[in-house]
């Protein structure tokens, strides 16, 4: 079992990337047969997103290791901030309760490297014991990609972002 639990939460605004997401995102589940839980939180009523992503999945991943859901929110301000709110505390309520050690965000429209879980593996044994978050560089213009090796920050983006165990559960 992999010690990773994979989240993402999408909408239908990331349908311009879906399918290279997808693919990718089933490409780094092979690699360590990990879980994928996937939030939509697009409003149902406006647009049925969840069976494009259902076709996706269908098409690019483990069927058994990946579960979705809606999230709709119907919120009349910052409907924005609102989904992804409840799109998170459903990803984190799903990871606490299985086993895994790490709990791995990776917005939909982010495309890491097929390699990531492995990449991610090798940067955290090389961090001190006492490590909560690990963020990934993702963002042209935000993150400085001259940058090599591990670097302290007072934030780290939720684009490609890895949590502790005890960071999810003590927050």
């Amino acid at each position: 079992m992999s010690q990773y639990f994979i989240g993402t939460y999408t909408n239908w605004c990331k349908e311009y990337c879906d399918e290279q997401f997808f693919k990718r995102l089933g490409e780094i589940q092979r690699e360590k047969d990990t879980a994928v839980w996937i939030v939509d939180n697009t409003d149902p009523r406006k647009h049925d997103y969840l069976n494009n992503i259902a076709a996706l999945i269908r098409r690019y991943m483990h069927n058994e290791q990946t579960f979705m859901t809606n999230v709709g929110v119907n919120h009349p301000d910052h409907k924005f901030h609102h989904n992804v709110l409840e799109s998170a505390l459903h990803i984190r309520g799903r990871f606490l309760t299985g086993n895994c050690e790490y709990l791995l965000i990776i917005e939909s429209d982010v495309i890491p490297p097929v390699d990531l879980l492995s990449r991610l593996e090798e940067t955290i044994a090389a961090l001190p014991d006492d490590w909560g978050v690990l963020g990934c560089l993702y963002y042209e213009g935000f993150h400085d990609y001259s940058k090599t090796g591990i670097h302290e920050t007072h934030h780290a983006l939720s684009g490609c972002k890895v949590y502790k165990r005890e960071v999810i559960e003590r927050y």
